[in-house]
């Protein structure tokens, strides 16, 4: 880490140094918390419903655990990411030795309802509530910080959303780390759990988009009723008269009798 922090005289040569130019650098968090004996992290979901304005929205996601015991020391490249695609190799080698898939999977996928209870158990925690109190809040500050950093890179357009996969790990002392940010989250139901989360997260996100949509149509044909004159409309031309005085926008009922 000094010798990183010399070659870049502490941050002053980022993306300027030849040699280094796409490389891409991150502190490893040697002292990680673990879950009986495992490394994990976490992988939580970030909506963005639009960009113009700005709107993030927070969703639970679940702990990825590793299926290795964690060793500082090992050079297992399993043991040290959670990443679910690199563990394919390991499932197999486990799954030949007479491992439950299904276990694996229960075993890899774990709530953060789940991650209280066992923090509580094992007297890492002792606040009932601290997923509201303490894990959660770090999750959404973490996601606004995020959601204003990249605000100027975003198209601005009220009609863009986005599902976003952002990646944190906690240490030892309950810091949080931001990994990553995957703006395409891969959506496997590798767990059953995960399944049933994940579907009720996209049936929120895909309603809250709808009814999004629903209300910007709604607030146009306000605008429209305000501002514009109705001339014509096939399913009313029998039952209204429109008179345009001025610029102002009258609309009379027929005198049938007339």
């Amino acid at each position: 880490e000094d010798k990183v922090k010399v070659l870049f005289e502490n941050g002053k040569k980022c993306g300027k140094h030849v040699s280094y130019k796409f490389t891409q650098m991150q502190r490893y968090v040697d002292n990680p918390l673990l879950v009986e004996g495992h490394k994990f992290d976490f992988r939580i979901y970030m909506i963005i419903s639009s960009t113009e304005p700005l709107i993030v929205h927070y969703h639970d996601g679940f702990l990825r655990v590793s299926l290795n015991v964690y060793d500082v020391k090992s050079k297992d490249i399993s043991t040290h990411l959670t990443n679910t695609h690199l563990s394919k190799k390991l499932f197999a080698q486990l799954e030949s030795e007479g491992k439950s898939t299904d276990d694996l999977r229960k075993q890899q996928y774990w709530t953060l309802e789940e991650l209280q209870e066992y923090l509580l158990e094992v007297k890492v925690i002792n606040d009932p509530k601290w997923l509201d109190n303490y894990l959660r809040p770090r999750f959404k500050q973490a996601m606004a910080h995020l959601g204003r950093m990249g605000k100027k890179t975003f198209w601005q357009d009220i009609r863009v959303f986005e599902l976003l996969g952002v990646d944190f790990i906690l240490d030892t002392d309950l810091n949080l780390w931001l990994i990553e940010i995957n703006n395409i989250p891969r959506i496997s139901p590798s767990a059953e759990g995960k399944r049933v989360m994940m579907e009720e997260m996209l049936r929120q996100h895909y309603g809250m988009q709808f009814h999004m949509l629903e209300d910007r149509v709604n607030k146009s044909m306000k605008y429209l009723e305000d501002h514009v004159c109705l001339l014509y409309t096939s399913d009313a031309a029998d039952d209204l008269l429109c008179v345009d005085l001025g610029g102002r926008r009258i609309i009379k009922k027929k005198n049938n009798e007339t």
